[in-house]
């Protein structure tokens, strides 16, 4: 055989390797993914998987045209049968790693003259087990992100993602028996293996968990100082998702907060401008003060959810009903809003008005008169209109619930 006779084999079968190397490479990634899912979201591992996939499916699709193209520039050299079907043996030689019965079917396939064409039937064959791999991690990453959309839920390995309220229809926490066994009662540590002790938050704010539970709170996390107030946050999760917000300011006082509060009180945590929060539940309704070094920000709602939720429950997704939105006041409206209170000598409930811009309108308790109107043009300009008189008020300014104390109305029983 002349020089260029035995340069063109040697050149299929480096080729050969290399297409046998795409395909170690494949099973090399599937057991490492096999691996990952035993430590991180399955999701995760189906989008890496999906994407790494297609990068070896165009790998192997690069490998298979490369040989194809030396294997007809070879079969122009002249060769003859026996050597063009030595390299059809050395295909099937691949046949060990496959299941037995397309392992026979190739061995055949190499001991007989082929029609045209066999060759590039069997080069294809790589190129459609990774393309096949490809398609099942999309379709199992398209069937997971469905399920995880009807759940609502969302994993993330990034910080929570802010979203809505689910305020809390259960039994307080350790009295609600699952389903199945009425003798075993959910605690807290079996909704939130993470972090199981909520005592072990830190900074008292794991008693503001124990006491709501792990069904209205979520799971809380280890607590994060505000360095430029002194002040400590811990966020409670439910399924990748905030749920609540605890906050202690300084001097250890704390309380913890639900839907558009605690969304506010993070970011401003996260911006190091959070100082203290407070709480309280006045005739079935939440009042919620956050303080931050450019003032104080109020929400209010005269109910916490509408609608009657499960009693069965067991994880915090399940809990149902609907959360109210709150009334959210600028620094000057919940200044004016204190203001009212005083004046009037008794409580009123800022109530939002589908009118253009923050329009607020107060209404008295209980019996719902309108009292007084407000808006705000900005952040910290905001009037009140009472009684005909309009109430200016620009800048910001610094509030507490104390100043509210005398005119709360009691929780409802």
């Amino acid at each position: 055989m002349t020089r260029a006779r035995r340069k063109a084999p040697l050149e299929v079968r480096q080729m050969n390797r290399a297409e046998r190397g795409v395909g170690r490479l494949s099973a090399l990634f599937g057991v490492v993914f096999v691996i990952l899912a035993t430590f991180v979201s399955p999701a995760v591992v189906v989008v890496s998987g999906f994407a790494i996939s297609c990068l070896i499916a165009l790998r192997s699709l690069i490998v298979v045209s490369d040989s194809a193209i030396l294997e007809r520039k070879r079969k122009t050299g002249g060769g003859s049968p026996a050597e063009e079907w030595s390299y059809v043996e050395r295909w099937a030689e691949r046949a060990g790693t496959m299941p037995s019965a397309l392992a026979r079917k190739l061995s055949k396939l190499a001991t007989v003259n082929p029609p045209a064409g066999e060759f590039t039937k069997l080069r294809a064959l790589p190129i459609a087990l990774v393309a096949t791999c490809a398609i099942v991690f999309a379709a199992t990453g398209g069937a997971l992100a469905l399920v995880d959309h009807r759940d609502g839920s969302a994993t993330n390995m990034s910080p929570p993602v802010i979203g809505g309220e689910k305020p809390s229809t259960a039994p307080p926490l350790g009295k609600t028996p699952l389903p199945d066994d009425e003798s075993k009662e959910v605690t807290y540590q079996q909704s939130c293996p993470e972090l199981p002790d909520p005592l072990t938050i830190g900074h008292g704010l794991g008693e503001l968990f124990h006491h709501d539970g792990a069904f209205k709170a979520g799971c809380g996390t280890k607590a994060q100082p505000v360095l430029e107030t002194g002040a400590w946050f811990s966020i409670g999760i439910c399924a990748g998702r905030l749920r609540s917000l605890a906050v202690a300011d300084s001097r250890g006082n704390g309380a913890i907060l639900y839907g558009a509060a605690a969304r506010f009180a993070l970011d401003a945590a996260q911006r190091k401008e959070l100082v203290s929060a407070e709480a309280v539940a006045p005739a079935g309704g939440d009042v919620y003060v956050v303080e931050t070094l450019s003032g104080s920000y109020g929400f209010a709602r005269q109910a916490a959810t509408s609608g009657a939720g499960g009693t069965e429950v067991r994880n915090c997704t399940e809990v149902t009903g609907t959360d109210r939105p709150f009334a959210e006041l600028d620094p000057p409206m919940l200044l004016h809003w204190r203001d009212l209170v005083q004046r009037r000598n008794a409580w009123s409930w800022p109530v939002r008005e589908d009118a253009p811009g923050d329009s607020l309108a107060f209404a008295s308790y209980p019996d719902g008169e309108i009292v007084a109107h407000g808006v705000c043009a900005s952040e910290f300009s905001c009037y009140l209109e009472v009684d005909g008189d309009r109430w200016p008020g620009n800048g910001t300014s610094h509030v507490s619930l104390e100043e509210f104390d005398p005119y709360v109305p009691p929780p409802a029983q």
